[in-house]
């Protein structure tokens, strides 16, 4: 799956600048949007993938921690950095766990009486509002270079070109485009398609969810016994020495 995305992803850039895309949208804006899609995915596919939301949803998660507990300027701009993240890798997912971690902070803030409001602006409000402001600008300047619009992404522009399966459930599969390349064909005529059908039964749903599910968690025990294999010596050393263990 993994090889055939990035056969995929490898003509993305030849098959756009051919000519028109099959909905209207002028070449050259797809072209450019390819070109910088294909240079990030080169660079996400480095780090798995998944590691840049996995550590964006980190410090979002450990900065709301910290923040309640300690609030500090620095854990405020490390989760503004995590919102960053989250928002160039995992939009909507990003999203969720954003505000999952405002109403987590609201709650926490509201319990402890004793917190200053000024210390409440000072440390966490003001941070996260400068870097998430100068990080939005950054955004609507990327995205107006690439397709012209400040809120349209490079991923908005190869969707509406090329993609067939929709994101959610709920939605309709759109019109099948007249694609110039097999593999691209395949990959959102067959690859993706074919997971959003097998949503669409309760079985199918489940199957799907719990084989991602299954997945993440390998690649996480893969992990964690990377710590376990490294420290192992001083874990059975601590086990022998301490009740508690």
């Amino acid at each position: 799956m993994v090889e055939h995305g990035a056969h995929v992803r490898r003509h993305m850039l030849d098959v756009t600048c051919l000519g028109a895309s099959p909905l209207g949208i002028d070449r050259r804006t797809i072209c450019r949007a390819a070109s910088r899609r294909r240079h990030r995915r080169r660079r996400g596919a480095k780090l798995l993938g998944g590691a840049l939301p996995a550590a964006g949803g980190a410090l979002v998660l450990g900065g709301t921690r910290y923040l309640l507990t300690e609030p500090k300027v620095r854990h405020a701009l490390l989760m503004g950095l995590g919102l960053i993240v989250l928002a160039n890798t995992r939009t909507y997912e990003g999203f969720l766990v954003g505000v999952c971690a405002v109403l987590t902070l609201l709650t926490g803030f509201i319990r402890k009486r004793d917190l200053e409001t000024s210390v409440l602006a000072e440390k966490i409000v003001l941070p996260l509002v400068l870097i998430c402001t100068a990080a939005g600008v950054w955004m609507g300047y990327y995205n107006f270079g690439v397709t012209g619009n400040i809120f349209r992404m490079p991923y908005q522009v190869h969707e509406a070109a090329y993609g067939v399966a929709p994101l959610f459930v709920w939605q309709e599969p759109s019109p099948m485009p007249d694609y110039r390349h097999a593999a691209i064909r395949k990959f959102h005529t067959q690859y993706e398609l074919a997971i959003y059908q097998s949503k669409h039964s309760l079985m199918g749903f489940i199957r799907v969810n719990l084989d991602a599910f299954l997945m993440y968690f390998y690649l996480a025990g893969n992990l964690f016994a990377i710590s376990w294999i490294v420290n192992f010596r001083a874990l059975i050393c601590w086990t022998l020495r301490d009740p508690w263990a």
